[in-house]
């Protein structure tokens, strides 16, 4: 008997399989890649201008900040404030859509950190997507005016 050419069972069997996985995964990254791309969208799209007005330290467990809209979005649904110390942070989601034109005052209780050698205090905003799913966007305002 003479062996004729061509590829042995298994090896089609593998074969076939290396190429489900590969279609597999080509199929996810093209579908992941056009969601992450359809919501950086949104939020590149962003027309908000929040503005941190004043903090003031009320003790050395809580401070007060003013923040101002200058321009709103409508599918903003709060604030992260972000409060730094030289060698540690914490951060603060706010649930409060502020409407343009607005100046709010947030009492901010600290849990892990205190007011004492505070560096700077960071405002993000967090919006609501299309699809439900809350993004944090990029800084709008950073604060600094603090001890040396």
């Amino acid at each position: 008997m003479e062996k004729k050419g061509g590829i042995s069972t298994k090896h089609s069997v593998l074969l076939i399989l290396i190429l489900i996985v590969t279609i597999i995964a080509i199929v996810v990254i093209v579908f992941k890649g056009e969601f992450l791309e359809k919501n950086s969208s949104l939020l590149s799209k962003v027309n908000l201008e929040l503005k941190i007005q004043d903090v003031n330290i009320i003790n050395n467990n809580s401070i007060k900040v003013a923040i101002k809209c200058n321009k709103a979005q409508e599918n903003l649904i709060g604030m992260r404030l972000v409060l730094e110390k030289p060698y540690a942070s914490e951060t603060v989601d706010v649930n409060y859509a502020i409407q343009e034109g607005e100046e709010a005052y947030f009492t901010i209780n600290l849990e892990k950190i205190t007011s004492e050698n505070l560096v700077s205090v960071k405002v993000y905003p967090i919006m609501e997507l299309e699809n439900g799913e809350l993004s944090v966007g990029s800084i709008k305002d950073e604060y600094t005016r603090f001890y040396k």
